[in-house]
């Protein structure tokens, strides 16, 4: 098992765009927001950024850091930041630009949100709390439609490739359809006999998959809402995703005839991040396995495949993150680890210029975004490059990576435990 590199990174105090906006709009003359630094083995750096309105008639105010952290602002939602004591060079800092709570109550007390997706144009969010689900725009938040009968808990909503059909699983082991448009639940997905825990569209969205805590990986067929094949994994699954099975995997079982009602199934790999530690991978096609990785210490708990790039991340329930190509699956290009703090979710980024990232979510709040993907592979070391701040210790739940659509929209949105939806960009 190679070796863990630990991740120097920031920390920031979850409300320091408040302390910008109040000494800028002139509300107080000086306030400091506290930022920390880390990295396992080394003393922690504790610093503040201080504040202060100017005196001149441009009204300019200015951030200075203190105690061994440098600061320079960019706007009133990008910081960057350095801490030369214990080797951060420079980390982009960066704020949200819209923050809502869909599930507020009558006291405006947000509820935990427990998953959450995006339509794949980018002008709908469907979220859930208990039982209920909400969809409603994504640009200002207003809720267009209520989506009532799970019976247990909803734990994945994931839309269907037209934007207008909703997949939701839940603990009451139903994966339920909906019409975005006018609510209705036309078929319901029975047969596991354990919580969902994801789901996954196969092309156009004929045939899905969903996987449970009952070990299995469910194959169905949307339009008779029967399972067509399951696939039996080494213990529960914790989270599902799929993509074009590589030539290097492909045997010659891959060409065989399948179920004629299965559509765009060969060829296909899918991935199980499993509570024994592992992940293993199956061509949908044959549905046997094709791969595992090696066992970390603790759950996998999430996974992300990038098939044009041919890299495959997997987060623990200890906070190792492992990056591998497709190519070598027995050892991985990189583990690292920022804290033990749980992963939650992964997810790739293509920026401007091409560069292909990777963004987690954690258990405590922790949302950041590495360096490029091709540096990581070259070097075998990755680094935190941004940090996105806004949750205060409280777990990231859901975390989806949008590119321009209809609405204009391109960066990370978030959800989780204090019940908020956040956008960055």
């Amino acid at each position: 098992m190679s070796q863990v590199q630990h991740l120097a990174h920031v920390t920031v105090q979850p409300d320091w765009q408040a302390v910008i906006q109040d000494v800028s709009s002139n509300k107080i003359q000086e306030e400091a927001f506290w930022i920390s630094c880390y990295c396992k083995y080394q003393e922690s750096m504790h610093g503040k950024a201080r504040v202060s309105a100017g005196k001149g008639p441009q009204k300019d105010f200015t951030v200075i850091g203190e105690s061994g952290v440098d600061v320079q602002l960019h706007n009133d939602r990008t910081l960057q930041i350095a801490c030369p004591g214990i080797g951060i060079k420079k980390t982009t800092v960066k704020g949200f630009i819209i923050e809502y709570a869909p599930f507020a109550t009558s006291s405006r007390i947000p509820k935990p949100l427990n998953c959450m997706d995006i339509s794949p144009n980018n002008e709908l969010y469907a979220t859930a709390t208990d039982t209920f689900i909400k969809v409603g725009d994504l640009v200002n938040g207003h809720i267009h439609r209520e989506l009532n009968g799970h019976i247990g808990e909803v734990t994945t909503l994931e839309f269907f490739p037209s934007g207008q059909v909703l997949l939701s699983g839940a603990t009451d082991f139903q994966v339920k359809i909906w019409s975005v448009l006018d609510g209705s639940n036309p078929v319901t997905l029975k047969g596991h006999t354990a919580a969902i825990t994801s789901t996954a569209m196969v092309d156009r969205g004929r045939n899905v998959l969903s996987s449970s805590k009952d070990g299995t990986i469910r194959l169905w067929e949307c339009g008779s809402g029967t399972t067509l094949s399951t696939i039996t994994c080494a213990s529960c699954v914790n989270a599902i995703a799929i993509g074009v099975l590589p030539d290097i995997w492909r045997s010659e079982d891959s060409e065989l005839n399948t179920d004629p009602r299965e559509v765009s199934t060969k060829n296909k790999l899918v991935l199980a991040a499993v509570s024994d530690g592992f992940l293993q991978a199956f061509d949908l096609g044959t549905k046997k396995e094709v791969f595992r990785t090696q066992p970390f210490d603790g759950e996998a708990t999430c996974c992300a495949y990038h098939p044009e790039r041919g890299v495959i991340a997997i987060g623990s329930s200890k906070g190792i993150i492992e990056i591998y190509d497709i190519k070598d699956m027995k050892t991985p290009a990189v583990r690292c680890q920022r804290d033990e703090n749980g992963i939650q979710q992964l997810g790739f980024k293509l920026n401007d210029n091409g560069e292909l990232t990777l963004c987690v979510a954690t258990a405590d709040g922790s949302l950041f975004e590495t360096s490029s993907l091709e540096t990581i592979m070259n070097t075998s070391k990755a680094s935190i490059e941004v940090e996105y701040t806004g949750y205060d210790v409280d777990p990231v739940y859901s975390m989806r990576i949008t590119s321009k659509g209809v609405a204009g929209l391109r960066g990370i949105v978030c959800s989780g435990r204090d019940g908020f939806i956040r956008r960055y960009e």
